[in-house]
C-alpha cells in the first residue's frame, strides 16, 4: 500500500495564487532584461544550545532578469495576446 493518494490534492488550508492582473503582466515584460537588486536574507545567529539569538547581515546584489513565464489562460483572463507581451515565454497548458 503507498501513501500516492495524500499528494493527489493539497490540504484544505493552501490558498492558491492569486492570478496575475494585466498590470502586472506588462509590468514583468517591462522589466525583462533589466537590473534589479537580489536581496538575500542573513544567516540566522544561534547560541551554543542552537536557540537563535540574531540574524547576520543581508546581501544585496544586482542581477538581470533574464525569463519569465506566463501561461495562455494567464494572458487570456487579462484580456492580453502573445503580441502584448513580446518578452515573456508563454506556454498552454500542456506545457509547451
Amino acid at each position: 500500500m503507498t501513501d500516492d493518494h495524500r499528494f493527489r490534492k493539497p490540504p484544505k488550508d493552501v490558498v492558491p495564487a492569486a492570478p496575475l492582473t494585466r498590470e502586472q503582466i506588462l509590468h514583468l515584460n517591462q522589466t525583462i532584461g533589466t537590473a534589479v537588486n537580489v536581496s538575500e536574507p542573513g544567516e540566522i545567529l544561534t547560541d551554543t544550545d542552537g536557540v537563535p539569538i540574531g540574524v547576520g547581515p543581508t546581501v544585496t546584489s544586482s542581477a538581470t532578469l533574464g525569463s519569465w513565464t506566463v501561461t495562455q489562460a494567464d494572458l487570456d483572463a487579462a484580456g492580453l495576446t502573445a503580441d502584448d507581451v513580446p518578452r515573456l515565454t508563454i506556454i498552454d497548458r500542456e506545457g509547451h
